[in-house]
């Protein structure tokens, strides 16, 4: 069957308002040296802890203060009790 013909009776190919509508989320995947990888996973839900911690960073940012001095290390846990300190070291 030719592309001509599947598309004059109506079958196959995208159709307006059909499948699931598109959402606004990215899946990102990233190497990460052990200690830190050990800090994520001793979190209970990481990806909130994640998501927690660049929403910091992209809001400090925003108010023009530097995250990523080493002065803000630690800091950015958002209300977790736990710092890069306690993690495991390998």
């Amino acid at each position: 069957m030719k592309a001509e013909e599947a598309q004059k009776n109506g079958r196959g190919g995208r159709r307006a308002g059909a499948g699931r509508p598109k959402g606004d989320r990215r899946l990102f995947s990233f190497r990460i040296e052990g200690r830190l990888a050990d800090f994520i996973d001793s979190h209970k839900n990481r990806t909130a802890f994640i998501h927690n911690c660049i929403e910091e960073a992209f809001n400090r940012k925003e108010e023009g203060a530097s995250f990523f001095r080493a002065s803000n290390i630690g800091r950015h846990l958002s209300g977790h009790e736990r710092s890069i300190n306690d993690a495991p070291k390998v």
